[in-house]
């Protein structure tokens, strides 16, 4: 997992832009403003409007804390539905709440959603404003932003807590996740997230907390054909409790059973760390044409050669890039 390319205050400020357009697009306030039906869902309706704004723009944190406050408000809502029809369900309960819910929080449910209106605009220029190339959870896929006449393609958008469990986190800016369909749709699904449990890719990413490892060298396989298997393994002094989550954002998306499915790539690392060793990439720094240099720095060099950057800021921009990153520092090459 890699971390969004962004600082919390250009997040903070991508969200402060976000919660404006939901707020004029989607008419949440007009309808939290009517008389709820039944009148008993008064108190949930009356918490939402007051924090609305937190609720779409707060950090991860603030989140929590309206989980936290709106819980205990919505099992009490339930339970009075239940207790004025005895023969629903728990099940049914909550199914009666979210529809209430998501038909104001409009995520996608009809053509004025914010995935649907303008043909989309509202969701295609949320992901052009987080701009990451590649999927956050995985770093394996490709997330592009392309909207051109009927081309069009994005990210779709996990929601970290997801809507069956927490419909008024919907529209939440730290609460949509760009990613790719695997991790989404194959994964994750209607997986129950509670707070703590897991890594928030725009808070954290795995670097210091797990490494992709392979415990073979370069000779060993170019020579000998050893055998190895690609490992995600816990790095030197890593914060326990990040780890505990990070192992859990692992197990989730099957990262390890997904790299190990073709280590082709992994395969031309061992190979180009043999040819290409710190001195050869020196060399190469120093290649010149017309008596100018090709390259402005070894780093330059590197991401020629290995088609991925070292620099945690710049692995959403292609896949494997923290796997290459990993491997390439254990074979000893620093990109």
């Amino acid at each position: 997992m890699i971390k969004v390319p962004l600082t919390l205050d250009q997040l903070d400020d991508l969200a402060q832009e976000f919660g404006r357009l939901i707020i004029k697009n989607i008419p949440i306030k007009k309808k939290l403003r009517r008389k709820p039906k039944p009148t008993y869902l008064g108190e949930v309706f009356q918490y939402l409007e007051a924090n609305l704004e937190d609720i779409l723009i707060g950090r991860l944190d603030r989140l929590e804390n309206h989980i936290a406050q709106l819980e205990p408000k919505i099992v009490l809502a339930m339970n009075r539905y239940r207790g004025r029809y005895p023969r629903k369900t728990a099940k049914d309960a909550k199914k009666w709440f979210n529809k209430i819910i998501l038909s104001i929080w409009n995520y996608d449910r009809n053509n004025y959603s914010f995935t649907l209106k303008n043909k989309g605009e509202l969701a295609y220029n949320h992901a052009k404003n987080i701009g990451t190339n590649t999927c956050l959870y995985c770093n394996a896929q490709y997330t592009i932003t392309l909207k051109k006449g009927a081309q069009k393609t994005r990210p779709t958008f996990d929601h970290f807590y997801g809507k069956a469990d927490y419909p008024y986190l919907a529209l939440s800016f730290y609460n949509l996740i760009p990613a790719c369909y695997v991790c989404n749709s194959n994964l994750k699904r209607d997986t129950l997230v509670q707070p703590g449990e897991y890594l928030h890719p725009f808070i954290y990413g795995f670097d210091n907390l797990l490494a992709f490892s392979i415990k073979v060298n370069a000779l060993d396989f170019l020579i000998n054909r050893e055998k190895f298997a690609l490992d995600l393994i816990p790095c030197p002094g890593a914060d326990p409790d990040r780890l505990e989550q990070a192992n859990r954002n692992k197990e989730l998306f099957a990262l390890k059973e997904r790299y190990n499915y073709d280590l082709s790539h992994v395969q031309d690392i061992l190979t180009k760390s043999y040819l290409y060793s710190n001195s050869a990439i020196k060399d190469l720094k120093d290649f010149k044409i017309d008596g100018k240099y090709l390259f402005h720095s070894e780093e330059e060099v590197k991401e020629l050669i290995f088609g991925a950057s070292g620099r945690p800021d710049k692995h959403h921009k292609r896949i494997f890039s923290k796997l290459t990153k990993d491997i390439s520092l254990e074979l000893g090459l620093d990109l």
